[in-house]
């Protein structure tokens, strides 16, 4: 059984067992294997841009799904969120 950290007074708990199915480079590639499916499936006009640089990050990486969501996730374009301009008074 595999312990995480010490209890109050001093005892460890239990922590999760690792399997050989939720841990490794196998599950990371599944894993991501399954995000590229979920994003590729939506066929929404205004998503097409992301599904093509998707894509080409595939293309780029092929039998790596990993590399290609991590390429993809860290060359997509900056998002306009809620501005952080504090209003004049």
């Amino acid at each position: 059984m595999n312990t995480v950290g010490a209890g109050q007074n001093g005892e460890t708990r239990p922590g999760p067992s690792p399997t050989t199915e939720d841990n490794g480079p196998e599950s990371l590639r599944k894993q991501a294997q399954e995000l590229i499916d979920e994003i590729l499936a939506d066929t929404s006009p205004e998503h097409l841009p992301a599904r093509n640089r998707l894509l080409d990050c595939i293309s780029n990486h092929p039998g790596k799904p990993e590399a290609a969501l991590l390429e993809h996730l860290m060359n997509r374009p900056a998002t306009s969120g809620p501005s952080t301009k504090q209003p004049e008074n």
